[in-house]
């Protein structure tokens, strides 16, 4: 240890005495910039008037799932904008409902979550705002039981849904940055490495 306990410095030496590797790990101080670990660059702008659609397919149609994305706003308007969704959302009409998304709420907090064939809701909402200009991961998942919103690989907020089924009977697509259902919703700033998992 060095510098007061800030600094580890470690060398493997072989038996002959010569230094193989070395490094140093610096405990950084209030006023140390950390760069990220994430590479951001390439990435999908999103202008508020588009987005990415994938077909509807068997394999997209799930019962549990976990939906991850980056993304990167400061979009300050009231309406609901979508990071991405399977099935979408303001309807209560089986084959019409979300089979699963991630969006920001009229908040700006994080919003996840699915409805079922009747379309009850169940949705979980992060305590903070997201639109900060900076970069966030947010992972969605639901194993049948729970359905639970990471930000950023912490847990921010989580349901019991008592065995209750997403609608995934609905052709809509696979939406990147709007309302899967129909064309509204429409995210304005940057997303990345959307993925989904049954």
């Amino acid at each position: 240890m060095l510098n007061n306990g800030t600094e580890l410095s470690a060398k493997f030496i072989d038996n002959g005495g010569t230094v193989r590797d070395q490094f140093r790990i610096t405990k950084p101080n209030a006023n140390t910039i950390v760069p990220s670990l994430y590479h951001y660059s390439p990435y999908s702008v999103l202008h508020g008037s588009d987005r990415i659609d994938i077909q509807s397919n068997t394999s997209l149609q799930l019962k549990s799932f976990t939906v991850a994305a980056w993304f990167n706003t400061t979009a300050e308007t009231l309406p609901t904008i979508f990071i991405v969704n399977k099935g979408g959302k303001s309807s209560d009409l089986a084959g019409n409902n979300m089979n699963y998304g991630i969006w920001m709420g009229e908040k700006r907090q994080i919003e996840a979550g699915f409805e079922t064939q009747r379309g009850e809701d169940y949705f979980v909402a992060s305590p903070a705002r997201y639109n900060d200009g900076k970069w966030h991961y947010a992972v969605a998942t639901y194993d049948g039981s729970r359905v639970a919103l990471y930000i950023d690989g912490v847990l921010v907020a989580s349901r019991s849904t008592s065995g209750a089924l997403p609608d995934n009977t609905g052709s809509q697509p696979l939406r990147v940055g709007a309302n899967s259902l129909s064309l509204n919703g429409f995210f304005t700033g940057e997303v990345d490495e959307i993925r989904i998992w049954n």
